[in-house]
């Protein structure tokens, strides 16, 4: 079930507010162990309810509109300039650059990015931003210099709402190889 956060948002502030209402509320009675006053009495002996006051307010949720957003990336050897998209790479030569441009993109998103191994499921994550620019863009690298041959795969994840799977928001794969024996 997915969460909404202004709901949470509003949960949790309506929570605050009847913990404070009752910290409140019962100070202002007096403590449990303080005299039992006349004004706390009804006519008839018995003690008068505790009034507690409570604090008006209203919680308005705006919604957000949700726009789609385009993504165009490369995965290629160079880190600027004109780039090249490729899907092999050579171990031990340099890195793997994954340029992105992301079209619709209201405001920058943290996101994660993970360089994994499919065959085995070994990977490394780095944090990084994405944000709308009218180009191309180098948003994270991976060094090949220790990166060993066979399948591999780049993912960039949104980042965790309360505990859930990250979302993947974009996923390529690539091939590292051996390099070519000296002749």
């Amino acid at each position: 079930m997915a969460r909404n956060p202004h709901i949470l948002r509003a949960v949790r502030a309506f929570g605050t507010v009847l913990l404070m209402t009752a910290v409140l509320g019962s100070t202002a009675g007096g403590c449990a162990d303080a005299p039992i006053e006349a004004r706390d009495l009804r006519p008839d002996g018995q003690l008068r309810p505790t009034v507690y006051r409570q604090a008006g307010f209203s919680v308005v949720d705006t919604p957000r509109e949700q726009r789609p957003v385009t993504v165009s990336a490369v995965l290629a050897n160079d880190a600027d300039g004109r780039v090249s998209d490729a899907t092999t790479f050579v171990a031990g030569h340099g890195a793997v650059h994954l340029h992105m441009r992301a079209d619709g993109l209201t405001a920058p998103r943290t996101v994660l990015f993970r360089w994994s191994r499919r065959d085995t499921g070994d990977f490394t994550e780095s944090l990084g931003v994405l944000s709308a620019e009218p180009v191309l863009r180098r948003v994270a690298s991976f060094d090949l210099h220790r990166a060993e041959p066979g399948p591999w795969r780049v993912e960039v994840l949104g980042l965790p709402i309360d505990g859930e799977a990250p979302p993947v928001l974009y996923a390529r794969d690539f091939e590292v190889v051996r390099p070519d024996p000296a002749p």
